[in-house]
């Protein structure tokens, strides 16, 4: 995706957001000051799924873990399923022997998410979340030997696969946190792992924006430390979900997000509206011609 900011608006913008490396979410700074509180050479991945009357999708993602190289004693699977009628909490029985499960009614897939992290007891974890699958065999063995660097966070490359079209890889790399921030290149949130203690000092996923909660925590995750970045691709996903189909609510949501977690005056609140109204034409324009070249 291009940028759709003069170089002179993105100096502007990021002059006047400025103050933003220093903000700090919690007890922040305890993540670099207090080592002996870090994971071993050894770190356990916990795999975390979302999922909700999707069981093929979640049989699929129970599939590829399975399918790892990577030790069993490095990794845990924790399911949490929003109390699906769908022949998915059969399934989950047939699992028993290897993952830590629940089933039950959630506020949706944010508050989900956060019910996952309670359960999970792993120095990391990622989300992939029911429909998402590894990468290849090979994928979790390959986070597992970056982590033992101790990263805050790490960031792979993401497949997406694109159904109806070509599947093509998602940027994530290199990390450049003002892109994914103003919105130009978010980061693929089953290509990111995050350490347990991030999270925990973050306080977990916010309910509040909507679905772009998975920006917002890789946005407060970047302001934090930047991430160790994997050359291999992670995961694969379809994508197709609310927050790549949002249209003009989208820009509107990740405004919302910016003004409040980097604290945005009212100027820089106003120039960053420039970025949003920017952003929806250009997804106007983008929905004119598809509608076209379906004619």
């Amino acid at each position: 995706m291009h940028s759709i900011l003069t170089q002179q608006e993105r100096c502007v913008w990021l002059i006047l957001g400025c103050g933003i490396a220093s903000i700090e979410h919690g007890d922040i700074r305890t993540l670099t000051e207090h080592e002996d509180s870090r994971p071993s050479t050894n770190p356990r991945v916990s795999i975390i799924t979302i999922a909700y009357e999707n069981r093929d999708g979640l049989k699929s993602t129970v599939e590829s873990v399975l399918a790892q190289d990577a030790r069993r004693s490095d990794w845990e699977l924790v399911i949490v399923d929003g109390g699906s009628m769908d022949g998915s909490f059969e399934y989950l029985h047939s699992i028993d022997h290897f993952a830590n499960w629940s089933s039950q009614p959630d506020r949706g897939v944010y508050h989900a998410m956060n019910i996952g992290l309670g359960r999970a007891s792993g120095d990391y974890h990622i989300f992939l979340n029911a429909g998402d699958i590894f990468f290849d065999t090979e994928s979790l063995s390959t986070v597992i030997n970056a982590l033992v660097t101790n990263p805050t966070w790490l960031v792979g490359g993401a497949m997406h696969m694109n159904p109806g079209g070509a599947p093509f890889v998602v940027a994530n790399r290199p990390h450049r946190w003002e892109r994914h921030a103003l919105g130009f290149q978010p980061h693929c949130h089953q290509a990111c792992v995050f350490r347990a203690d991030l999270s925990s000092v973050l306080g977990g996923y916010s309910e509040e924006f909507g679905f772009a909660g998975d920006f917002d925590f890789i946005l407060r995750a970047g302001l934090v430390e930047s991430p160790l970045e994997v050359g291999e691709i992670i995961a694969r996903y379809e994508g197709g979900g609310k927050s790549a189909t949002g249209g003009d609510e989208t820009p509107q949501l990740l405004h919302r997000i910016r003004v409040e977690r980097m604290q945005l005056g009212r100027i820089a609140s106003a120039i960053d509206m420039i970025v949003v109204r920017r952003q929806q034409l250009r997804q106007r324009a983008v929905s004119v011609k598809r509608r076209l070249l379906l004619k």
